[in-house]
């Protein structure tokens, strides 16, 4: 959120951006407050923060899926 900040964005479109990027519901930012915030008018700086914030947010749930997978499959 504070690099999205740094790139010109203020805390709501921030904090709305991040939390949709890292759950990857990417349409949160169409409703997720008061006036719809479009990807197309994101700097690209903003734009690759977000697509690193979506491989995180991916990524954190695939390990959990590996986590719980093998004891399920075993037991």
């Amino acid at each position: 959120m504070s690099l999205l900040a740094a790139t010109g964005l203020d805390f709501e479109r921030a904090m709305i951006l991040t939390v949709a990027a890292l759950t990857t519901t990417g349409p949160l930012a169409q409703v997720g407050g008061e006036a719809a915030i479009g990807y197309t008018g994101l700097t690209d700086a903003a734009k690759i923060i977000l697509a690193f914030a979506m491989i995180v947010g991916r990524m954190e749930t695939l390990v959990l899926v590996a986590l719980i997978s093998p004891r399920f499959w075993r037991g």
